[in-house]
């Protein structure tokens, strides 16, 4: 059923709604195995442009991208921090979880700050920001859009001289 989550999206995005989604825990490069929901349509057309699509970093700077994290140079936006992530777990608990689905509320989370900060800024401004402060780095540039991790600091810095811009 994907045209009706396509439209939710779509509908999302007309509302003024930042979407961020987890790039999904395969190794696989999304870019060639589509894993829905996807944010291109059959022609490889964008269904929105409001949408940023996470995959998973490590704290290992020599191994940047996490072993289970997905990939892809077109369907992966940013990497964010998604491996070895302190979590909530039943039981008023907490435990050290893996996963694009710990790297996307990352990614939400300096969507917020930002957001918080700025909230005259649009949904694409802000994903702007943080596609344009993230950290780079030559391991991510062929599976990624961006080439790099988010970076929360250089986000608001960013968000500063673009909302100074907008005054």
């Amino acid at each position: 059923e994907k045209e009706l989550v396509w439209d939710a999206m779509r509908y999302a995005e007309k509302k003024g709604v930042l979407l961020i989604k987890a790039a999904g825990n395969d190794n696989d490069n999304i870019d060639e195995i589509i894993h829905y929901p996807t944010n291109f349509d059959e022609k490889g057309n964008s269904v929105i442009q409001s949408l940023i699509t996470v995959g998973a970093s490590t704290e290992d700077p020599l191994v940047l991208k996490a072993s289970f994290s997905n990939f892809g140079k077109k369907s992966v936006d940013v990497f964010a921090p998604g491996a070895n992530i302190m979590s909530t777990v039943p039981h008023d608990k907490y435990k050290a979880e893996d996963g694009t689905s710990m790297a996307s509320p990352v990614t939400a989370g300096v969507a917020a700050l930002v957001w918080s900060h700025y909230p005259n800024l649009t949904a694409l401004e802000v994903k702007e920001i943080i596609m344009n402060s993230v950290n780079k780095d030559s391991q991510l540039t062929d599976i990624s859009v961006t080439g790099g991790v988010v970076d929360a600091y250089k986000a608001v810095q960013l968000a500063e001289q673009m909302y100074s811009k907008k005054k």
